[in-house]
């Protein structure tokens, strides 16, 4: 659990690469994690509280990184690399974080908008079915 831990830091930027290193499609870290969300209820709380909180900054600041986080997240639900029921807790912070992000897009406006819609619209194409937020 040290490296999920490392979700928390307070240097944004290194939380998102910490982030993507844990689920980079090159390496089978996330197919290992089998932890139930019960288990690491705290964690899980604290990690939500982190994405909510930080969410503006991390679109404005971290784009690049974060989308390709987002990437990651697809790619290990769509090729089932994690799954509801194998891989409850990381399913779930990936569901959440991609919920959170898809709801986001009908609220934003700016010069990032579009980008960010094409992504959304790539999402919901690669996993709609396997998620119950679209």
């Amino acid at each position: 659990m040290t490296i999920l831990s490392r979700f928390l830091t307070k240097n944004r930027s290194k939380s998102i690469e910490y982030r993507f290193a844990l689920w980079s499609p090159k390496l089978n870290t996330i197919r290992q994690m089998t932890v139930s969300s019960a288990t690491c209820r705290p964690l899980l709380e604290a990690i939500k509280k982190q994405i909510t909180e930080r969410e503006d900054v991390i679109y404005e600041q971290h784009y690049v990184q974060y989308c390709s986080l987002l990437g990651a997240y697809v790619t290990a639900i769509r090729d089932d690399l994690i799954t509801r029921d194998r891989n409850q807790l990381m399913f779930d912070i990936a569901s959440f974080e991609i919920g959170k992000f898809m709801s986001s897009q009908k609220l934003r406006s700016g010069k990032k908008a579009r980008e960010f819609q094409l992504l959304a619209e790539i999402i919901q194409k690669s996993i709609g079915d396997k998620l119950s937020i679209f």
